[in-house]
């Protein structure tokens, strides 16, 4: 299955920057900094974060 999007995750505070539908844009991002996640990997994360909470 092909990624409709992805997620920009900052990596020092592991919080959403954006969301992108255009895959060329995530080879720009500046890998040191930021995180590319496919955006069904970004949902399955926020869904075991709540999970773990429970």
């Amino acid at each position: 299955m092909i990624d409709a999007s992805w997620v920009i995750v900052c990596r020092t505070t592991g919080k959403p920057v954006m969301e992108t539908f255009n895959f060329e844009l995530c080879q720009f991002v500046r890998s040191e900094r930021y995180r590319v996640v496919p955006i069904r990997a970004w949902l399955a994360s926020l869904n075991q974060q709540e999970h773990d909470h429970d």
